[in-house]
């Protein structure tokens, strides 16, 4: 099992926190408009870490959910903030850096 700890950087800027200690190496990812459990757990599938890991969330040391969840659940979503909309759940869709320019071009 593996536990996720946020935080928050800069409580002005709201700049999120997520870190995981993973056989002694420690994981982390930040982000300001969504979550960053999500963009964690993909960092640790990448790096080898079973998708069927359990993976419980903790703020200041207290559980944030009740039942721990696997990690390839964390992995096929997003978690943004919309203006106005507040957050959202959002299935996770990859930046497609193969396209580059060319689908910038394709698109105008």
């Amino acid at each position: 099992m593996i536990t996720i700890h946020l935080s928050t950087e800069a409580k002005a800027r709201h700049i999120h926190i997520a870190t995981a200690d993973v056989d002694g190496q420690t994981y982390s990812a930040s982000h300001k408009t969504k979550s960053p459990i999500p963009v964690l757990a993909r960092t640790l599938a990448d790096a080898g870490v079973d998708g069927s890991t359990l993976v419980t969330i903790q703020r200041d040391g207290k559980p944030i959910l009740r039942k721990p969840v696997a990690l390839s659940c964390w992995t096929l979503i997003d978690v943004v903030d919309e203006d106005g909309r507040g957050l959202r759940t959002v299935k996770f869709r990859p930046f497609d850096a193969a396209l580059g320019s060319a689908g910038l071009k394709a698109a105008a």
